[in-house]
């Protein structure tokens, strides 16, 4: 008879052949469903396993029956994991150092299997998820979320190239940035979150994320996530002027915030993008002798139907604008300004 205290692990091989994945086995025989819960029992394994299989068709056997596998019999689960174990080990030992095999190391994750990663990185690294809700409603520090599917939009909008690098003001916990280096073949990602919480919970992410990329044997870009304030940061002024898109959930950074953030903007390069869930100059801008200092000035903002979708912090879905970063619109003005003086002088 089992000591309901014992604390039991089930382990999945790797297909990449790197350390194995360790699955603590809750402390009953059978687990009740928990409404907050992601992973359910061995939920977590047969989804794992399935997605392994998907990954590697030629790996899968008739006798590992994972549509009818009980997720809630340990038993059944360490059953389960021994066939796969055995399946991946003589995989490992047969492949491993074959171009067929580096060059899969190589390979992206799909959209499918990370958001099943997504779903692993959290489950363990966001402890406490209560904890992330304890801000005051609409400060600059509350904590929200942008869906994955509107992410997935607006990486098919803004499409990163492999010399492009990507920042995300405000990171939280870092899913937009863990989402992009899994998805986009991008230079570098990088996120800076200001409150605490959120962003110890990041660092948790960040490495997560790296161990499970690395089970499956997934290629991801490189990112940074750190804490610290956008604002003040050192090395902040640079890396805008350097961005090639920047992404910020500015929705409730309050006027002040937005402004400084508008001067930063002033020096971003032509062709960079700005993403962000409250425009920083309105579509109706017009440039003038009055407006020429403004953001306004050098860019041109848009709403893309991509950009409008699901929020953590709203049961409504959210307009997010697209700004381009455009110099030689304030310089055509300047021009046509000394075009009609001179043309005034001459008359």
């Amino acid at each position: 008879m089992t000591n309901n205290n014992t604390i039991r692990e089930l382990k999945l091989h790797s297909p990449a052949g790197v350390e194995p994945a360790v699955f603590t086995w809750p402390n009953i025989e059978r687990q009740k469903t928990k409404q907050d819960a992601i992973f359910i029992a061995g939920d977590e394994i047969v989804r794992t396993i399935r997605l392994v299989f998907e990954d590697y068709p030629e790996l899968y056997q008739q006798n590992v029956n994972l549509d009818q596998c009980d997720i809630h019999s340990y038993n059944k689960m360490k059953e389960l994991c021994d066939k796969f174990n055995k399946i991946i080990d003589t995989h490992v030992k047969l492949n491993r150092g074959t171009e067929t095999f580096s060059a899969r190391l190589e390979q992206r994750a799909t959209a499918k299997l990370f958001r099943h990663i997504l779903a692993q990185v959290y489950s363990r690294a966001v402890t406490n998820p209560d904890k992330l809700r304890d801000y005051e409603p609409f400060s600059p520090s509350v904590y929200g979320e942008t869906s994955p599917d509107l992410i997935d939009s607006i990486l098919k909008l803004i499409n990163l190239t492999e010399d492009q690098t990507f920042i995300d003001l405000g990171s939280g916990v870092g899913n937009v940035v863990l989402h992009v280096a899994a998805l986009s073949n991008c230079k570098h990602v990088y996120g800076i979150e200001h409150e605490e919480t959120p962003a110890t919970y990041a660092c948790a992410m960040g490495d997560e994320f790296r161990f499970w990329m690395r089970w499956y044997g997934k290629h991801h870009s490189e990112f940074q996530l750190e804490q610290g304030d956008f604002l003040s940061h050192p090395k902040m002024d640079e890396r805008i002027k350097e961005a090639d898109v920047i992404f910020a959930n500015n929705y409730v950074f309050g006027s002040t915030v937005n402004h400084e953030l508008k001067v930063k903007f002033m020096n971003m390069k032509d062709g960079a993008k700005i993403i962000s869930s409250r425009e920083f100059c309105s579509e109706s801008f017009r440039l003038n002798d009055r407006t020429k200092n403004d953001l306004g000035a050098v860019m041109h903002v848009t709403k893309p139907e991509e950009c409008f979708g699901k929020v953590s912090w709203s049961d409504k879905s959210v307009q997010y604008y697209l700004h381009v970063i455009d110099h030689s619109k304030l310089a055509h003005y300047y021009e046509k300004v000394h075009q009609l003086h001179t043309k005034g002088s001459k008359t």
